[in-house]
């Protein structure tokens, strides 16, 4: 019951079983918090203001907290940490707000690293390395790698068959990216 509670966004919910006489479960809903009353900490702040819209009205549920856990990851790999994990470690409930407390591993730093397309016979990858949005050697910023894929999406003679692979290559601390592709023609 106290699971569903939380799920549901119902923060410092209490659950109190009496199995004394009749089995009586007193429920203490709790508060619900919406986006705009929560704090996040353990994150560098810079980094997270580009999330648009994580400090809006919509309540904070565990599916919001999932989302804003992708949504932290997300803005880490645009600032040029493609390997970073990020967990959300604790919640706190304050009078007026709801901290959210991150534990973030950002990883190195990385540049662009080889380009590589697979499952190709007929179309030549230097054509497609052509359509990038990065080169290698760059900063790595994963709105630039969104972007190629978009534009790979666009070709008419080839089609991607998933999201493209970032491989972190220790050597050079550059992040290898390998599209999966197949010839339309």
């Amino acid at each position: 019951i106290y699971e569903a509670y939380m799920n549901e966004g119902y923060f410092a919910a209490a659950v109190t079983v009496d199995a004394s006489a009749d089995t009586t479960i007193t429920i203490r809903s709790g508060r619900r918090f919406s986006g705009a009353e929560t704090k996040i900490s353990g994150v560098d702040t810079a980094i997270v203001a580009s999330i648009a819209g994580w400090q809006d009205s919509q309540p904070v549920t565990a599916q919001y907290l999932g989302e804003l856990n992708k949504e932290i990851a997300r803005a880490y790999a645009d600032a040029g940490y493609p390997f970073c994990q990020s967990r959300l470690a604790g919640v706190d409930v304050l009078p007026a707000k709801l901290r959210l407390n991150f534990e973030i591993n950002s990883g190195p730093r990385a540049t662009f690293g080889s380009i590589n397309f697979t499952g190709l016979v007929v179309s030549k990858p230097s054509r497609l390395v052509d359509r990038m949005a990065f080169h290698e050697g760059e900063p790595y910023r994963e709105l630039q790698l969104t972007r190629s894929a978009q534009r790979l999406a666009q070709l008419e003679y080839t089609r991607s068959l998933r999201e493209p692979l970032v491989a972190h290559n220790a050597r050079t601390n550059a992040a290898d990216i390998t599209f999966a592709m197949r010839d339309e023609r």
